[in-house]
């Protein structure tokens, strides 16, 4: 009997249409940002971790302290929780976000 893990030398994967990839990879990433989610929820509460003046309290957003155009990943010590105001308010104040470390250049994160 073969080793289960053991792949057949002509094995070939079956061929998925794009739109299946897609689904399989959009599936995988939401899983992943739910597990995300749950873990962040755990940390702050629900609380919203920005307290900018606008803050309502309560947070609603997954906020990437390190933009993920600039490499930020959805990790748990590169996310905040923020509320709806708080995230505007980040980034239509970057300056001040830089300095409070709500917004991090790519310099700055770890990697």
């Amino acid at each position: 009997m073969a080793d289960a893990r053991q792949v057949e030398p002509n094995f070939k994967a079956p061929k998925l249409s794009k739109r299946k990839r897609t689904e399989r990879i959009w599936a995988a990433k939401k899983a992943h940002r739910v597990e995300l989610l749950e873990e962040v929820l755990l940390r702050c509460h629900g609380d919203c971790e920005i307290g900018s003046p606008d803050c309502t309290g309560r947070g609603h957003h997954l906020h990437h302290a390190l933009r993920r155009s600039q490499g930020g990943r959805d990790r748990l010590e590169d996310v905040r929780l923020s509320c709806a105001p708080c995230h505007d308010y980040l980034h239509t104040h970057v300056a001040e976000a830089f300095d409070k470390g709500w917004l991090l250049r790519k310099g700055d994160a770890d990697g």
